[in-house]
């Protein structure tokens, strides 16, 4: 480059930026480079291993040297060799660097050399070994002592990787400052150790690298794959030299604000919601999980830092909005996306990835954002929407297709972080079909597979007006599919909306209409397992029970289904218990009551009757003993039904003539 970058100078100036020496600044107190010093040290290694060193070094294979000198012998071997070269003095001009404003000062060598050159301005620094500190950080309000720190780091990449520590603070570091490499060849084993570990943690701020001899395929290379940026004025150019043009440059240009907080914010938020999938049906579960309020809060933090970085350079003339979007990354936007996706916070979701689309991120991410926000538009009923970026995120990434092949997508249905409804048609035939999706959040074997073809087929084999007919399913052991006939009509949960009530009897003869279809399910050997008011369709012919839970699928741990069926799921299932015909008689009972009520059982205690006063009395005392905690106490199937035809058939006041007879009485489960 013919200069140095202003985006470095701006970032020395503001306090934001690591120096990362190597054994090149050990020229600065005339200290060897690595090959004399990894000479130095193989005289500590086994006699007959050191002659293939020795040729290792003469060709320039410095990283394998390294590495063996560090396995065998220890990073204090090592140390003490390089120590042996001599304590001479820092030359004149490498005062220089303790006049910089760094951040932070890292070595993989020669780290006391810094801490002379230090000495030599007068400033008293203290030499850190990585493992003499815990949980090491460079945020401002962990450290008192405002001196910067000088860090004596590992310079083989075994001892790197097995620092969980040191690898968390480089991670700090590359995210939200910025890393001056010095002292470096392109050659150096622990400048490519370096790279290899910036490889592990990903892409991350614009960094720099003060390398000569470096090509512009190579300098192009690095800036690529690493995010580097080569700063090279030529090998002529010492290293007590490029001390003093930065020098130069720092009192040349006008100094910037320091966006240090932004980006230590936006970090915390990318680690916050590190482990949520960048892919909204895979990630439900787990994004479900996130603690929604701490996430909001870091948002609301990241605003109002970005917000006073513009307004400082605004100079308070002109009030600048900054939200600080664009400093998140465009992964940590799906994944914070996701978890307002599985929130129902569908407006904070869209803004996350439309962000993505418009920052024009990669291909990849381009489609998953494309997904979500295909998710997101279904979640809002917004059905072409939903169809057409549901298509071309199929079209831009087949990974994203939720549908094999011979079926088509036609409509979306309905959303939620538990399933996916689609009308679809078969492609050779032309007939119209309906489609159940579920996502899991991993990947499951070959038997849970077979399982749920198992499950599948043999509800298919079932034929019975109040369940929604059944053709086949199909999985890739994360998704899996249900093909069903279609089935026209609105479900109790569209219909009874967010607190309506369904008239007394109509409700009876719907949960009535439900249990048959539920005994049905039974006689067969089946449980439905997620019987809730949005699994329910109201036909033109009576309830229809859909959504039927297969395996692996119903796990109550979900997070997502505990929330989204709160209320209608049986107490034992939440303990861990299997599925049996008395948790789908507590399901209906729950539906049953959410009609009557207005509410589901989760938040009332109260009987039905508080909320509708006309109801007929014996409808609590029935569903108290429909919606028993112990299973062994609860009604059965059949019993239930029993009461609520008599009630349907045999109205209050001709129970109240015939002196209370009809009324029902409790009754063993068994009946």
């Amino acid at each position: 480059m013919e200069k140095i970058p202003s985006e470095l100078v701006q970032a020395i100036q503001a306090g934001d930026c690591v120096l990362w020496s190597g054994a090149g600044i050990g020229a600065l107190a005339g200290r060897p480079g690595w090959a004399a010093a990894l000479t130095s040290a193989i005289e500590r290694c086994a006699a007959p291993v050191r002659p293939q060193l020795r040729g290792l070094i003469d060709g320039g294979r410095l990283r394998p040297v390294l590495s063996y000198v560090v396995r065998h012998c220890g990073e204090e071997a090592l140390a003490e060799a390089m120590r042996g070269h001599g304590d001479r003095g820092p030359v004149d001009g490498a005062e220089l660097l303790a006049k910089l404003p760094w951040r932070a000062c890292f070595a993989t060598a020669y780290a006391e050399v810094l801490q002379a050159i230090y000495a030599s301005d007068g400033q008293a620094i203290e030499l850190l070994s990585h493992r003499e500190i815990h949980r090491p950080t460079l945020r401002p309000d962990a450290r008192d002592d405002e001196r910067p720190l000088i860090l004596r780091t590992p310079p083989a990449g075994r001892s790197m990787r097995a620092d969980r520590a040191l690898f968390d603070l480089v991670q700090e570091v590359a995210r939200t400052r910025t890393i001056f490499f010095f002292g470096f060849a392109k050659g150096d084993p622990d400048f490519a150790e370096l790279l290899e570990l910036l490889g592990r943690i990903g892409r991350g701020r614009r960094h720099y690298a003060w390398l000569a001899d470096v090509t512009e395929a190579e300098a192009e290379e690095l800036l690529d794959s690493r995010n580097i940026e080569v700063v090279s004025l030529g090998a002529e150019v010492q290293l007590e030299d490029a001390l003093h043009l930065l020098h130069q440059a720092i009192w040349e240009n006008a100094a910037g604000p320091s966006t240090a907080r932004v980006e230590l914010v936006a970090f915390d938020l990318a680690r916050a919601v590190a482990h949520v999938p960048e892919r909204g049906d895979i990630a439900a579960d787990v994004a479900f999980a996130c603690d929604i309020e701490g996430l909001d809060r870091l948002v609301a933090e990241l605003a109002e830092a970005a917000g006073e970085a513009a307004n400082w350079l605004s100079d308070g003339l002109v009030e600048v909005e900054d939200d600080g979007f664009d400093r998140i990354d465009v992964s940590t936007l799906l994944r914070l996306g996701n978890v307002y996706l599985a929130r129902g916070r569908t407006t904070d979701a869209r803004r996350c990835f439309k962000a993505v689309r418009l920052r024009g991120a990669g291909p990849e991410y381009q489609a998953i954002a494309l997904f979500n926000l295909a998710l997101a538009a279904a979640s809002n009923g917004l059905e072409r929407l939903a169809v057409s970026g549901l298509r071309s995120a199929a079209e831009a990434d087949r990974s994203l297709s939720l549908l094999p092949e011979r079926l088509e997508l036609e409509a979306v249905r309905t959303y939620d972080p538990t399933r996916l409804v689609l009308g679809g048609r078969e492609r050779r035939t032309g007939e119209a079909v309906e489609l159940w999706l579920r996502t899991l959040g991993h990947h499951v074997g070959v038997h849970d597979q077979r399982r749920f073809y198992v499950e599948v087929q043999r509800a298919a084999e079932l034929a019975h007006p109040g369940i929604q007919r059944l053709r086949g399913g199909f999985t890739d052991g994360q998704l899996f599919g249900v093909i069903a006939d279609p089935l026209p009509g609105f479900t109790l949960e569209e219909a009874l909306g967010g607190g309506g009530r369904m008239e007394m009897y109509r409700s009876l003869r719907l949960a009535m209409g439900v249990l048959d279809a539920v005994a049905a399910l039974h006689a067969h050997g089946m449980v439905h397992r997620d019987i809730r008011p949005a699994q329910i369709v109201l036909s033109a012919d009576g309830p229809v029970l859909c959504g039927q839970g297969f395996s692996p699928l119903i796990n109550f741990r979900r997070p997502t289904l505990r929330h989204l069926a709160d209320g209608y799921i049986a107490p034992e299932l939440l303990a861990g218990e299997p599925a049996s015909p008395t948790s789908d008689v507590y399901s209906v009972a729950a539906v049953l009551y959410r009609a009557l009520s207005g509410r589901s059982p989760s938040t009332s205690v109260q009987p039905a009757s508080a909320f509708q006063p006309d109801l007929d009395p014996r409808i609590d005392e029935v569903l108290a003993q429909a919606l028993h905690p112990d299973p062994g106490l609860r009604l059965s199937p059949r019993r239930l039904r029993s009461e609520l035809a008599g009630i349907v058939s045999v109205p209050m006041i001709l129970v109240s003539r015939l002196g209370g007879r009809g009324a029902p009485t409790p009754a063993p489960a068994a009946l």
